[in-house]
């Protein structure tokens, strides 16, 4: 039950701000030497979890498989239901093959009031150990002389004993047939076809789910969904006669409109709109083979991954169920969608390789729209308009992602990759091992060029349109998202995560800092860090240069954010190091033992004074009014914070 002191900012000044709240978390999923996945959760709150609200999932591969109701969860494992307990279960799923991107969801309709909204999802890639079980799996489905059929295939590594199975057959969600069937032995690799006996009436979304009774591998693969019998291809050649003249693939610098294609670069197209309702999309197995030091990838995986990306626009703009469509967009945005330089480069055929240029793509390797479509839907990502997605994907980003350097070395430690990171390596990292012990390894992106490329690597799945655009900052060459249908723009692509605004646990809903706090429309930009007012010190003595009052612009600005909503990484760096290193922090950027300002400090003397006020009167609340024990209460929730985004490297290096 939500509680009733929710009075925003003038609850702070009231005194009526509840300081203890659950915070279900999870800490982390895995699978164990069955093959069955674990998830571990904890309560990083003060308060109970009432027994009754929320539940937990688990997605696989982007299909919701199971959902765990709190209310019935196993009584054994409610620890975490108290403050600052953990308990882990192992659920029924067993999961086989490689790279399986599991997610946990806590609390996904938010029906528990907690502290910290943003940190209620874990992702990994997970590879379970190999196991020597059969596995009958659904691989395909069919209509064949006006009979829908499924083909059962023994995808384990041992046979498949006879067995009694139940067939069920939804159309559109609805279950329209069951049956029982008895499916024979199966040796590995072995196929059979079973006859459902159902005539479909109509095209429409069929699942086909079959219980198998005897020892299964997966627990993935039993089902099976596509659109039969055919899919609606006839709305398409409709988009493709409108669109014609924008899907354009560049081949040595020299444009090729849609309307130019060839009959087999047309047909490719087709067959990755089909694979998408068969289940087989077109995406390459994995990211592409890098040929050089030019992180220069095959013309044929160049041509495949645009094609790919192509039919995933097309296919979300007829099935998606978006509250926006193609139609309605703005010619140059929808360039900016299918436009084959801002998705692989600059490809060439007569040297046979794409290079995949950071200025326009980011640092970003986005070779699978559907692992970036389909972490957006399962995750809840997608909401009813450009502004509220981009906004959801942003809350994702604060509360996940973490900075990493990007030479070729650290690349193939942090992502396991040559090149500029793969979009799954991110949004599913896999664990690190060493010596035995499997570390967490962190989202990791690429700094503000692999931020800005992800937004647009995943928004793109989407057809929302983003641009990477200079930012003009000291301290070297930066990027930044601008996101040009809803005419909103960062300063700089770190921003999610800049320490200060990190959804921490300390800014207690609703005074958590909203993700829209760190976008500003093109005017505001313009005026204050395309072409801002200069300051200049009292004395005259100096003034700020461009680049310098566009950093003092946007730092101050998140730091007036992380006081007014008394974010935890402010509150820190006075528990940590006293008044004197906030009012450090306060006035310009702290450099070892000196403090370099600009023309002006961020805040006045009376302002900072104020403010160290305002935080100290915080921390003491947070301890219901002991100075002592607030502090030990923040310092509690920010390492619990820390250990979910994770440190990196792990303890000892790499």
């Amino acid at each position: 039950m939500k509680r009733p002191c929710l009075l925003g900012l003038a609850g702070v000044l009231a005194g009526c701000l509840p300081t203890a709240w659950p915070d279900p978390v999870p800490v982390e999923v895995g699978v164990d030497s069955s093959a069955a996945v674990t998830m571990t959760l904890a309560n990083y709150g003060d308060d109970p979890l009432a027994m009754g609200d929320g539940r937990a999932g688990l997605v696989v591969d982007g299909t919701r498989i199971v959902n765990y109701e709190f209310a019935r969860w196993p009584f054994a494992e409610r620890d975490f239901f108290l403050p600052g307990g953990q308990s882990t279960i192992t659920t029924s799923l067993r999961l086989g093959g490689v790279d399986r991107r599991v997610a946990v969801l806590v609390d996904p309709d938010h029906v528990v009031a907690e502290v910290n909204e943003w940190q209620n999802v874990r992702t990994r890639a997970l590879v379970p150990p190999a196991q020597e079980v059969a596995d009958p799996a659904v691989t395909d489905l069919r209509v064949f002389d006006g009979d829908l059929q499924a083909r059962v295939t023994n995808v384990g590594t041992v046979a498949a004993d006879a067995q009694f199975v139940e067939v069920l057959v939804r159309l559109d969600g609805m279950l329209v047939h069951s049956m029982g069937a008895t499916l024979p032995a199966l040796a590995p690799g072995e196929t059979v076809t079973l006859s459902t006996g159902y005539v479909l009436p109509r095209t429409g979304r069929v699942r086909v789910s079959v219980t198998f009774y005897e020892e299964n591998l997966d627990g993935t693969n039993d089902a099976r969904d596509e659109v039969l019998p055919d899919p609606p291809l006839a709305v398409y050649g409709f988009i493709l006669t409108a669109l014609g003249d924008e899907i354009v693939w560049w081949d040595d610098r020299d444009p090729h409109p849609f309307r130019d294609w060839s009959t087999r670069e047309r047909q490719d197209l087709v067959d990755a709109i089909i694979g998408i309702y068969e289940g087989r999309p077109s995406d390459l197995p994995g990211p592409p083979p890098v040929l050089d030091k030019s992180l220069r990838i095959a013309y044929e995986d160049g041509w495949r991954i645009y094609i790919s990306h192509v039919a995933q626009s097309l296919w979300a703009d007829v099935e998606g169920g978006l509250g926006w469509n193609l139609g309605s967009m703005p010619s140059e945005q929808r360039q900016v969608l299918f436009d084959s330089r801002d998705i692989v480069g600059f490809c060439g055929r007569v040297r046979g390789t794409c290079t995949l240029d950071g200025n326009i793509v980011g640092y970003i390797t986005p070779w699978s729209p559907r692992i970036a479509y389909e972490f957006l839907a399962s995750l809840g990502l997608i909401r009813g308009t450009h502004r509220d997605t981009i906004l959801a994907l942003t809350d994702w980003m604060r509360g996940h992602l973490v900075h990493a350097s990007g030479s070729q070395g650290a690349n193939e430690s942090n992502w396991e990759y040559p090149g500029h990171p793969p979009i799954d390596r991110i949004l599913y990292p896999h664990d690190y091992p060493r010596d035995g012990v499997l570390f967490p390894r962190p989202h990791l992106t690429q700094g503000c060029w692999g931020t800005t490329g992800l937004y647009a690597a995943l928004l793109r799945t989407v057809n929302i349109p983003v641009t990477n655009s200079d930012a003009n900052l000291p301290g070297g060459n930066h990027r930044r998202p601008l996101f040009p249908s809803v005419g909103l723009t960062m300063v700089h692509g770190d921003d999610p995560y800049f320490l200060y605004v990190r959804p921490s646990t300390g800014s207690l809903p609703p005074l958590a800092i909203a993700s829209a706090s760190l976008l500003y429309t093109f005017t505001e930009y313009e005026t204050r860090f395309e072409h801002p007012v200069l300051d200049c010190a009292d004395d005259g003595s100096r003034c700020n240069t461009d680049t310098e009052q566009r950093d003092y612009n946007s730092r101050r600005d998140k730091l007036q954010l992380a006081y007014d909503f008394r974010t935890d990484a402010l509150a820190m760096i006075y528990i940590d190091s006293g008044s004197a290193a906030l009012d450090d922090v306060l006035r310009g950027l702290p450099a070892g033992d000196e403090v370099v300002e600009y023309a002006q400090p961020f805040f006045t003397l009376a302002q900072r004074s104020t403010m160290i006020d305002g935080i100290v009167a915080w921390v003491r609340q947070q301890g219901d009014g002991d100075l002592s024990a607030g502090r030990e209460r923040v310092r509690v929730r920010w390492r619990r914070f820390e250990d979910f985004i994770s440190t990196w490297p792990p303890p000892g290096g790499l």
